[in-house]
């Protein structure tokens, strides 16, 4: 399980210096391939809100984000090329509120859940995919409660994803499925990819 971190963060870790040496450093090309080799030989790999984009782009999840990039994390840390884009944009912003989505009751990562909850939202991806989706933002009446830019942008658009990787899957939580207690159901389908069997 990989939680809400940004892609550069995971890979590259803390930079020398920054704290004692066995602090720093990231998973680099070999700690990917290692998690590469455990989902195709049947593991079950996790990934939370911010940590998604690191399946996509280094791991080769096929899911396009249509969502701002959060390449700072949730410390506000600079991307490779020293932006900070946590804040999000004009086109979409969503600090903090929960979203209604449509979950296909059909899928393991939804037992025990209906067809139709509240996410909690904290400027999480939502993608473009061909691959298995679990949860989906409807075509309208995205906002449940809070405050919510840009409801076109995720309309129809992907939030949670069980992506098959050879004999195993990386599950992909456009959202913080853990956070507060906020959207109780959430928590269900965590533990229900938790206990993934392929």
């Amino acid at each position: 399980m990989i939680p809400d971190q940004a892609a550069n963060s995971i890979e590259n870790g803390h930079r020398a210096g920054a704290m004692p040496p066995e602090y720093t450093g990231g998973l680099g090309a070999k700690g990917a391939a290692a998690l590469k080799e455990f989902a195709e030989a049947g593991g079950t790999l996790i990934f939370l809100n911010g940590a998604t984009e690191y399946a996509i782009s280094r791991l080769g999840i096929q899911a396009k984000t249509v969502t701002p990039v959060r390449s700072g994390g949730r410390g506000g840390d600079p991307d490779a090329a020293g932006v900070d884009r946590v804040a999000g944009s004009s086109e979409f912003y969503s600090p903090g509120s929960l979203l209604n989505v449509k979950v296909d009751t059909r899928s393991p990562l939804a037992y025990g859940v209906p067809a139709d909850i509240a996410i909690w939202s904290e400027q999480s991806p939502a993608w473009d995919t061909q691959l298995p989706v679990v949860a989906r933002y409807p075509e309208s009446g995205i906002l449940a409660s809070g405050w919510l830019v840009g409801e076109k942008v995720i309309a129809n658009r992907a939030a949670l994803i069980d992506a098959p990787m050879g004999s195993g899957h990386a599950i992909l939580f456009g959202m913080r499925p853990q956070y507060r207690a906020q959207s109780y159901l959430t928590f269900k389908m965590f533990f229900n990819a938790l206990l993934r069997v392929p």
